[in-house]
C-alpha cells in the first residue's frame, strides 16, 4: 500500500546570477541548479530563469513540517547572507511543498510560528501543490 509522501524543495531564483556563488556564500550545496537559456537535462527549450534548489527529495510524511524543519536546517543562520544576496543581485526566494496524495491521507498542513517567521525574514514565497 501506497503512503503519502512530501518533497519541500527552496529555490533561489532571478534573471541573471552563478549558482556556484550562492552554493559558496550558503555554504550548501544544491541539488540542482539551472542556467537562463541554457536547456536543462530532459527538456526541450531554455530555462527562462537562473534557479538554484535544494530539496528533500519525496519522503513518506504526515507532516510538511518535518520536511520544512529539514531545509530551513539548512540555511537557518544565514538570513543575513539570504537578504543580502536578495537585494544585491535582485532574486526571489520560494518554498515549494509537494504533497503526494496515497489514499487520501493527508499529512499535517499547518504551518509552525518558528517556520513563518523565518520564511518571513527571509521574504520568501511559500507554494503548495497537492497531487
Amino acid at each position: 500500500m501506497e503512503t503519502t509522501s512530501v518533497k519541500v524543495a527552496f529555490d533561489i531564483y532571478g534573471e541573471h546570477f552563478q549558482p556556484s556563488a550562492i552554493t559558496d556564500l550558503l555554504n550548501v550545496l544544491p541539488n540542482s541548479t539551472i542556467i537562463k537559456g541554457i536547456v536543462p537535462e530532459g527538456k526541450n527549450w531554455p530555462a527562462v530563469e537562473t534557479k538554484w534548489c535544494i530539496d528533500t527529495g519525496y519522503e513518506k510524511s504526515d507532516d510538511i513540517n518535518i520536511q520544512l524543519k529539514k531545509i530551513i536546517g539548512l540555511i537557518q543562520g544565514k538570513e543575513d547572507i539570504l537578504n543580502r544576496i536578495r537585494s544585491e543581485l535582485n532574486i526571489d526566494m520560494l518554498f515549494d511543498v509537494v504533497i503526494r496524495l496515497e489514499n487520501d491521507e493527508y499529512p499535517v498542513m499547518r504551518l509552525k510560528p518558528d517556520v513563518l517567521k523565518f520564511i518571513a525574514s527571509i521574504s520568501a514565497d511559500i507554494d503548495f501543490n497537492v497531487y
